[in-house]
């Protein structure tokens, strides 16, 4: 029963880790997106950007609370200051232009003082959290075009390995027949019925077919590689792709240019910039307004002949004063006229980017979408060819296996298949390219 036990908790465990392995190291193209999104380099710097943001937002906020200061200022006079008065006001005898000099002071001064300002009104400080609002939206636009990137990188990386994959194995299946036609025809050759160069022709075929394969032993590695980097993934870790390009839906094509500049990250954050210029110029023009504030203070001090500052049993003379603060601009030389006028061309520029873009993004749309019609009718004319090539390559097989076709027939078959299969799994990759491409011009690519 011990023994039992121990194995059904073994089993347990195994099962568990097991399953944790396959979470960590299979994934779907949208698995592979998600997990981008949360470990890809750029994706991390783009999250430390809007945590920047959020802490500068917080700091703009904060010159608008209380602003308190405490400090301690000490010091000792060599000479004490000299201060020059009437000397009537000793001397009633005096002449009238005679002076006294006097000295008032102690030689070591301590004032130990605590301070607090209050901004009562500022147009800088309101116009300038409204902006900082604005900043902390448009840094987090960026962000998602960051994740719009990473999940267009991911994409292509993604479908390129699943491209590369299924033609090893074509390649593979290629090569059994080859191997297999190889051995029929060596065997037909030492029983005479054949001569040496059928056989030559046919394995000069394997080797090429062998070649090939082993080519792209050598690229799976590398577009692999290129998919972990792009998803932030360990690269010495084994990586399962779970998703079937039979599986991949080609849609119907729908241009529709207005709907697509909506849809673009890249338009949005024009408008955010807009926004903030807006604000600039308000903050420019409310720059006429006055400024208003209250402070207040308290503060100690120590006067004595002697460095004994830590005798607290000797006097110190406290002070207060509180106040208001109004300062009001009245001329500086048009300085704020023309900081107004840079603003207004700055939200002209950025109008003449939003149209510049919002054209832009139609022609990129329409052409997107050209292109990805004519890729999608180069895959069915090459998905069609490479039926046909293994149609014949079937019929020129069994017609030579009978005796009525040639070797070089058959080498010619398999040669056109092989070609057809290269042909059509370029042509693939480029419409799924070409689909990727389009669905990032209408803006549809990745949603959150």
């Amino acid at each position: 029963m011990k023994k039992y036990i121990l194995f059904l908790i073994a089993f347990m465990v195994y099962v568990t880790a097991q399953a944790q392995t396959d979470t960590l190291t299979h994934f779907s193209l949208e698995q592979a997106i998600d997990y981008a999104i949360k470990k890809q380099y750029d994706m991390e710097k783009a999250q430390l950007d809007v945590q920047a943001t959020e802490m500068q937002f917080k700091e703009v906020r904060g010159v608008g609370m209380p602003q308190i200061n405490a400090g301690v200022d000490f010091r000792q006079y060599f000479q004490i200051p000299t201060t020059v008065v009437k000397a009537s006001a000793f001397d009633p005898t005096a002449p009238p232009d005679a002076v006294a000099a006097l000295k008032f002071g102690t030689t070591f001064n301590t004032t130990a003082s605590v301070t607090a300002s209050q901004i009562l009104f500022s147009s800088d400080y309101i116009v300038a959290l409204q902006a900082t609002k604005e900043l902390r939206e448009l840094t987090a636009k960026n962000l998602y075009r960051t994740e719009i990137e990473v999940a267009y990188g991911v994409t292509k990386a993604y479908y390129l390995v699943l491209v590369t994959t299924e033609r090893i194995k074509l390649v593979d299946f290629t090569l059994e027949r080859l191997e297999k036609l190889l051995s029929d025809t060596r065997a037909s050759y030492q029983a005479g019925f054949v001569e040496k160069i059928d056989v030559d022709r046919i394995e000069v075929n394997y080797n090429n077919a062998l070649v090939e394969r082993q080519n792209l032993q050598t690229g799976i590695e590398i577009v692999l590689n290129m998919l972990k980097f792009q998803m932030g993934y360990p690269i010495e870790q084994p990586l399962v792709l779970t998703a079937q390009l039979d599986k991949v839906i080609f849609e119907g094509l729908v241009v529709d240019t207005t709907s697509s500049v909506n849809n673009r990250i890249e338009y949005d954050l024009l408008q955010s910039k807009l926004r903030i210029n807006e604000f600039d110029l308000k903050r420019r023009k409310l720059a006429y307004a006055p400024y208003f504030g209250a402070y207040a203070g308290f503060a100690m001090q120590a006067m004595r002949y002697q460095f004994d500052l830590f005798n607290f049993s000797k006097d110190w003379y406290p002070y207060s004063y509180w106040g208001l603060q109004l300062n009001v601009p009245v001329f500086d030389g048009l300085q704020k006229h023309y900081k107004i006028q840079q603003a207004k061309i700055s939200m002209l520029q950025t109008k003449q980017d939003m149209y510049k873009l919002e054209s832009g993004i139609k022609v990129e749309v329409r052409a997107a979408a050209i292109n990805y019609q004519g890729a999608l009718n180069v895959l069915k004319t090459r998905k069609a060819n490479m039926d046909l090539a293994a149609n014949v390559a079937v019929v020129t097989k069994e017609k030579y296996q009978a005796g009525v076709g040639t070797n070089i027939e058959v080498v010619t078959a398999v040669s056109e298949y092989r070609t057809s299969q290269i042909n059509y799994f370029n042509a693939l990759y480029d419409a799924i390219t070409a689909k990727t491409e389009y669905e990032k011009a209408k803006g549809t690519l990745y949603t959150r």
